[in-house]
């Protein structure tokens, strides 16, 4: 989509362009991609104490793995656990279920219909409360209040 084309086209309305963590760069080709004249750009602080960033080393796969499953079932719901590949989606959500965590899977293999489902359950407590998907099949859906967001990878 041609944004910048499609602003002059309505008569450069007034534009808001939001983003949580562009860095310099990012902002100002923003500002540039959209054609934005005299752009107010407006940074506030960075302290997101709701956020914790950790980086965990383990021995081997096997370690790790528990460690995913011990943290997501012992954290409050809402959360999601992302990861590569599809058959991890239907593994770990399966795995949660068995330590008793209403989870599911949700990944781009699966019909629209069930997605949808599994999408309607989780953001509406209904059943499902930790989802566990591949980045680009749950890519921007935001739910409030989701607590335990990790991304499982094996590198």
């Amino acid at each position: 989509m041609k944004l910048a084309g499609a602003i002059e086209a309505i008569g450069r309305p007034t534009v808001l362009a939001l983003t949580a963590t562009a860095a310099p760069p990012v902002r100002a080709d923003i500002v540039s991609t959209l054609e934005l004249r005299d752009a107010a750009v407006i940074v506030r602080g960075f302290d997101r104490p709701n956020i914790h960033l950790a980086v965990e080393r383990f021995v081997d796969d096997g370690h790790k793995h528990r460690a995913v499953i011990d943290a997501v079932a012992a954290a409050e719901p809402p959360g999601i656990v992302y990861v590569a590949a599809q058959r991890a989606c239907t593994e770990l959500a399966g795995e949660l279920v068995e330590r008793g965590v209403q989870a599911c899977p949700y990944h781009g293999g699966m019909a629209a219909g069930r997605r949808d489902r599994v999408q309607e359950r989780f953001m509406s407590d209904q059943g499902c409360d930790v989802v566990a998907a591949t980045i680009g099949a749950w890519a921007r859906r935001p739910r409030p209040r989701t607590r335990p967001g990790c991304r499982w990878a094996t590198a």
